[in-house]
């Protein structure tokens, strides 16, 4: 008899009841748990990459949808995608620098967005001056951006969605450039990072009620738009968030241009379609989370809007009822002193300009205001027109009369694309060259200096 010592030990009956050859698969089994724990713990943890990098899932937010809810904007991965324009070295301006945009930026600083030159190939560039004009630099130029139809003798307002033609700076170190796409800087125009927003095509950005604001449409090819109409709140901090749309509202015909006007208070939004077309694509005005339909009245004989000018007040002053004819367009000038709620008439026909593409509109203080027949635009029988005649038409008495400028070192001829304030100061674009047309006596004399060729 064997020893209790020597014998062997005895299994444990749980074991016992188990085949020997599945005991032999332990070790293998073992092996495989710590895969599948291993695994469950990588999905977990993709799961959760994945609702931090979209927190909208599973339609998520991309270029062209309209964002419900504005997000932090996540920085780019090492070796991502392209999401950031880095540093470039500052250089002198290219004479051939044709200005599109100027923005004022305060403390004495320009900016400006225009067609530079990169490698051979037009490309937006941004340039600037510290000291009011005088001199500017190239800070930084888009090589991906698309210009197929920000160049030539006509471009359209509304760009592909891929193209950067328009800027606007909130302070010296921050703005944005857009056209078609959006792009933020915050370091003065240095670097550039890209900002997701609802819509194709963003048409206008604004500063109203101390926050950024963008406009943006849908549906918009060759030009022209026929899907709705987003305002978007843009966020701030080093990383942009993407846009939180606020409001909205859907054109009865397609666009061909649209943008927003700030007046005191008040946020109007003004699509329009080529000159003499007949169509009446509408202008509403922000009231709370909605659109509501700014409706001019008897004062403008039931015909649209052709342009809307604002200031500091909630006056706003407005053309409409537009006559064209071979070499004239007429307006109609009509005023609001409550934000566009209500319409008085101011003249009818008084406002005469030359029949060259659209009509942009300005005012210091809503008394002074200048008008201004558009440059290298499609006119209203789908020409391009060169005029000798005086773009400009400037009012002294809020438009119940106008007049061509008193004087200058030069006439501007052949059209301006667009007018805006500097303050007291009016500024005009050709768009033809890199000009820029100044009036510091609220619109009675011109002067202009160029942008183009010149360092600092």
């Amino acid at each position: 008899m064997t020893p209790p010592s020597e014998q062997a030990p005895r299994t444990p009956a749980r074991e016992r009841r188990v085949p020997g050859w599945l005991r032999r698969l332990a070790p293998q089994r073992s092996w495989i748990a710590q895969l599948a724990a291993f695994g469950a713990i990588g999905l977990c943890l993709i799961g959760a990459w994945t609702i931090v990098r979209d927190p909208f899932a599973p339609t998520g937010v991309a270029q062209g949808e309209t964002v419900a809810d504005a997000q932090q904007a996540q920085p780019p991965a090492p070796g991502g995608a392209a999401d950031v324009e880095g540093e470039q070295t500052i250089s002198a301006v290219d004479e051939k620098f044709v200005l599109w945009s100027v923005t004022n930026a305060g403390d004495d600083t320009l900016f400006g967005l225009g067609e530079g030159d990169c490698s051979g190939t037009p490309c937006p560039a941004l340039v600037r001056s510290t000291d009011d004009g005088k001199t500017w630099t190239q800070m930084h130029t888009f090589s991906s951006a698309d210009t197929s139809a920000a160049t030539g003798a006509t471009q359209p307002r509304v760009q592909p969605a891929g193209a950067l033609n328009e800027v606007l700076f909130t302070s010296p170190s921050t703005g944005y450039v857009y056209g078609g796409d959006l792009w933020v800087t915050r370091d003065g125009g240095r670097t550039f990072t890209h900002v997701d927003h609802p819509g194709s095509t963003v048409l206008d950005v604004v500063v109203h009620d101390k926050q950024t604001l963008a406009l943006t449409a849908s549906g918009c090819i060759q030009g022209t738009c026929s899907g709705r109409l987003e305002i978007s709140r843009l966020g701030g901090g080093d990383t942009p968030r993407l846009a939180q749309t606020i409001a909205a509202a859907t054109p009865t015909s397609q666009i061909d241009a649209a943008d927003l006007v700030v007046g005191g208070d008040s946020l109007i939004v003004l699509a329009g379609n080529e000159p003499g077309s007949g169509d009446a694509p509408g202008a509403w005005r922000l009231a709370g989370d909605s659109l509501a339909p700014l409706n001019p009245g008897s004062a403008c004989s039931g015909k649209p809007f052709s342009a809307i000018a604002g200031n500091g007040t909630n006056r706003l002053v407005a053309v409409c009822d537009e006559a064209v004819s071979a070499k004239t367009t007429s307006f109609t000038t009509v005023t609001s002193t409550d934000g566009g709620g209500t319409w008085q008439l101011l003249g009818t026909g008084n406002l005469s300009l030359p029949t060259q593409g659209g009509i942009s509109l300005a005012t210091s203080d809503g008394e002074h205001i200048v008008a201004a027949s558009g440059g290298p635009r499609t006119a209203a029988d789908a020409t391009t027109r060169t005029s000798d005649d005086n773009p400009l038409r400037v009012s002294s008495d809020g438009g119940r009369s106008w007049s061509e400028p008193s004087g200058g070192d030069d006439a501007p001829t052949g059209g301006m694309d667009d007018v805006r304030t500097l303050g007291q100061e009016f500024l005009a674009l050709s768009r033809t060259d890199g000009e820029l047309w100044r009036s510091s006596d609220r619109g009675g004399r011109w002067t202009h200096t160029s942008v183009a060729g010149h360092g600092g």
